[in-house]
């Protein structure tokens, strides 16, 4: 009796012990500047483009979407300028930067210029700002850079904090709708999930949807994939996303429907390619305003830095047509072309400039109300007119402006906008004109962009 009652003490004793508590792992990649790292992403997807129907269609015109890209970069982290968004910060080197596109049958080529493959980038609410230290990037290029499955991205889905395999997290608020790279979010929800640890590896369920819009247009996106995560390294080494999103027709891009799947890999860089310290230092906490322009080549031999709220929208020859955007609704747009050449010191006849106005406007003009020489920055010459009048029962006012270079070059720029918009539009018609640069005639040529927009997030 007293062994079988020692048994059953022994039994409570045993019962009555706590619980080994199950192992947790602490998800948080290791932020500090002084670790360079080699990154190589792989985006491949298709789908359809969806573009207004012409003036003889019934409904919008559809071609298929075939797209491959290639980034290849050396990458470390950057000192946190801020909170949330704004702690999320890497210098990169990149040694490839490529996207071939073909919509259509029509194929295209975007890749990052040789002279800017160092790129600053920054987690944005409405994605990955990236500009470079070495110069302005083209609008092909901010296009381009932000990628599906960028790793600076993925880090932030991370619940930098101790987990145990089998326990979700929902990540900050921001981040769905930086990967979907929404301007504004209607509704978002991602849920991520440990699901194993083995040799030191970390397997995370990555799964959400978000609503939103950017550029005028809807769009509705759904993301589902996995992060494997180093956790004796304390960075993600791999990674695979798949994104599919519908998303409407707007005043600067096409609706596509779309299925895009990034493959990454991540690991310790080579000495050979090692960010040096002294390039992390000499990288401000905030970018300047003139680091964030954007620079368009023009085909008749000279070029415009501008804001990036001007989107391109259509490159034809030597017409280069750009659209002002404000929280998604059309300011202005501005057709840029060659005007003829005169001779040195000379500039085409104003009558003649405004005859050209008037029959380029027909029954739309009311009135001139406004003719007049502009002083700029440089020794350009630039005239203004200012023109009103109605189309579709719109109130309209078109600003022409002639720009003569000393040597008898020319260019010509009129702004279409809406009465309703001038408040909105000010003097950025005129900034736009004043950053127009005639380049050297033997000098080196500034790369033409090959295509104007990339659908890579």
């Amino acid at each position: 009796m007293q062994t079988f009652r020692g048994l059953i003490v022994t039994l409570v004793v045993l019962f009555a012990r706590p619980t080994l508590a199950a192992e947790r792992f602490l998800l948080a990649e290791d932020s500090s500047p002084g670790s360079t790292w080699s990154v190589d992403n792989q985006v491949t997807g298709n789908g359809t483009f969806e573009f207004q129907p012409g003036a003889n269609a019934n409904g919008a015109v559809k071609h298929p979407v075939e797209i491959k890209a290639t980034f290849r970069y050396s990458e470390c982290r950057l000192p946190s300028a801020g909170r949330d968004e704004a702690a999320w910060r890497a210098l990169r080197l990149y040694e490839e930067a490529t996207s071939g596109i073909s919509v259509g049958g029509h194929a295209s080529s975007p890749q990052l210029r040789s002279d800017r493959r160092r790129i600053v980038v920054r987690a944005d609410r409405a994605g990955l700002l990236p500009y470079s230290p070495d110069g302005p990037l083209t609008s092909q290029e901010v296009e381009l850079l932000p990628s599906l499955g960028d790793p600076l991205l993925l880090a932030a889905l991370l619940p930098e904090r101790e987990v145990t395999v089998g326990e979700s997290w929902n990540p900050q608020p921001w981040v769905g709708p930086a990967l979907a790279g929404t301007e504004v979010s209607f509704n978002s929800g991602m849920t991520c999930q440990l699901q194993s640890v083995a040799s030191g590896q970390a397997l995370i369920k990555v799964d959400g949807t978000v609503s939103g819009a950017a550029k005028g247009s809807t769009s509705e996106t759904t993301l589902a994939g996995s992060i494997a995560f180093d956790v004796n390294l304390k960075t993600i080494v791999a990674g695979e996303l798949t994104q599919t999103e519908k998303r409407s027709i707007g005043p600067v891009t096409p609706g596509m429907t779309l299925r895009l799947t990034s493959k990454l890999k991540k690991s310790a860089a080579e000495p050979s390619r090692l960010i040096e310290a002294e390039e992390i230092e000499a990288i401000p906490l905030e970018p300047s305003d003139e680091a964030l322009r954007i620079e368009h080549p023009l085909d008749f031999g000279a070029k415009l830095v501008c804001e990036r709220d001007w989107i391109a929208i259509q490159q034809t020859g030597t017409l280069l047509v750009l659209r002002l955007l404000d929280h998604g609704g059309i300011v202005a747009q501005c057709n840029i072309a060659p005007a003829p050449n005169v001779q040195p010191g000379a500039r085409t006849d104003e009558r003649q400039f405004q005859d050209d106005i008037r029959r380029s406007l027909g029954a739309q003009l009311s009135e001139i109300v406004s003719a007049e020489e502009v002083k700029g920055p440089t020794a350009m010459r630039i005239y203004r007119v200012t023109a009103v009048g109605k189309t579709d029962e719109s109130d309209m006012v078109w600003r022409y402006y002639l720009l003569s270079s000393p040597d008898g070059r020319q260019a010509a720029l009129v702004f279409t906008s809406e009465a309703s918009q001038l408040p909105r539009l000010t003097d950025r018609d005129l900034e736009l004109v004043n950053s127009i640069e005639f380049l050297a005639q033997n000098g080196p040529k500034v790369a033409t962009p090959k295509s104007l927009s990339s659908p890579l997030k």
